[in-house]
């Protein structure tokens, strides 16, 4: 368990934490503003979370605003323990743009795919903030 308790703030979190030093859910509750980076590098990935596709679409209409799907799992290349942040953050981004006219639109939901490797993942918690 962590011992660090942070106060809630302007989060000014830059990179990744300190070498050894473990984030912890409720350190990321407590953020009030998004990151300029990751928290993890990828490396720690030991369960292979992998992104499969994410969509945008209007609730509505059902119409399809925005579709990303990663290559299947068999033509994925490999990934060299030695990136620098910038080229971790390329990995990680998706790059997107909606016109002006989305921001009319009443209702819009998402749908994030992913998968898990071979070992059971006994307490995943995502936080989207």
């Amino acid at each position: 368990a962590s011992t660090y308790h942070p106060t809630p703030r302007v989060c000014t979190h830059k990179a990744m934490p300190e070498q050894g030093r473990k984030v912890t859910s409720a350190d990321v509750l407590l953020f009030t503003s998004p990151t300029e980076g990751y928290l993890c590098p990828l490396s720690a990935n030991r369960y292979n979370i992998r992104f499969n596709s994410f969509k945008v679409r209007d609730v509505d209409s059902n119409t399809m605003l925005f579709e990303v799907n990663a290559p299947p799992a068999d033509d994925e290349m490999d990934i060299p323990d030695d990136l620098t942040p910038e080229e971790e953050d390329q990995i990680r981004s998706i790059k997107y743009q909606f016109p002006e006219s989305m921001l009319s639109l009443k209702r819009i939901g998402t749908t994030l795919d992913f998968s898990v490797g071979p070992e059971p993942l006994p307490t995943f918690r995502m936080i989207e903030r």
